[in-house]
């Protein structure tokens, strides 16, 4: 008997030390997202909870009601720099996000609360910022719960929510312009000016467009066979309503492109710009 005891105790430890070294898939697996945008950068931390077989929206999630947006811990938003979320502007810092699901638009909240499981401990004075978006219908389903961000430019960048045949999204915004301008004026006054970086932005912000045009042939006189600084200077010379020299840096730069991997969006661009004007 003690034997038998001793033999089932073994049996037992063993089976419980198995246990403790399978990993075993988890039902919502966590991610994290470092997005660079602007001159900082967007940190959103969050699990993908799956269908399953499940109706969500208006089942399993009621309509009207906070939902976690995720599953397990609370989904989290951490920004470098001031952003615009719908009419609020939003400080630098971590925040919690959470949004109220509805038949026709989702409110997207962000909470001071980043400890929360679920929607527990959300008091509604820790709302820092609200935003009504509308929803788009998907014509697939999507399994797997996802936020995503899309659309990128130097000032705006969407934030994205996809699950079963819901999509919606708010344009997330920053007013960089002045900010960037500055530094670039600094950089500018250096030992090595940016100039190719400089007639960009100047061109993003369709601003000084002179200077930009200045700036870009400086470039392209330190670098001669750099074929995509004829495009910035096509692009530059068309806001400057200079047509036929638009064209031509165009051309030069589809040809400086042939035989190369940008041969054909190179190509691409010439022609459009010549159907354009």
């Amino acid at each position: 008997m003690k034997r038998l005891i001793l033999s089932i105790s073994l049996l037992a430890l063993c089976n419980w030390s198995f246990a403790q070294e399978v990993s075993l898939p988890a039902p919502s697996p966590s991610t994290e997202i470092i997005q660079e945008f602007s001159t900082s950068s967007i940190t959103l931390k969050y699990s993908r909870p799956s269908l399953k077989g499940r109706k969500m929206f208006g089942s399993q999630i009621p309509y009207g009601e906070v939902w976690r947006t995720g599953a397990n811990n609370t989904t989290t938003l951490s920004f470098k720099e001031p952003i615009k979320w719908g009419d609020d502007i939003v400080p630098p810092g971590t925040y919690g996000f959470v949004t109220i699901p509805n038949k026709n638009e989702w409110v997207f909240l962000l909470h001071k609360n980043t400890e929360a499981w679920g929607v527990d401990g959300l008091s509604e004075d820790g709302y820092v910022a609200k935003a009504a978006v509308p929803i788009k219908k998907l014509e697939n389903t999507q399994e797997t719960f996802e936020i995503s961000f899309q659309n990128i430019t130097n000032s705006t960048v969407e934030l994205v929510l996809r699950w079963e045949n819901i999509e919606a999204s708010l344009n997330l915004k920053t007013d960089n312009r002045e900010r960037i301008l500055e530094q670039i004026a600094v950089e500018l006054k250096g030992d090595n000016p940016p100039y190719l970086p400089a007639a960009r932005i100047y061109l993003e912000f369709d601003y000084r467009l002179e200077e930009a045009l200045n700036f870009v042939e400086k470039a392209i006189k330190e670098n001669p066979n750099a074929f995509y600084m004829h495009w910035t200077k096509a692009q530059i010379l068309e806001k400057l309503g200079k047509k036929e020299e638009a064209i031509n840096s165009a051309r030069k730069a589809f040809e400086g492109a042939k035989g190369s991997a940008y041969e054909s969006e190179y190509k691409h661009h010439y022609n459009n710009l010549k159907s354009k004007i």
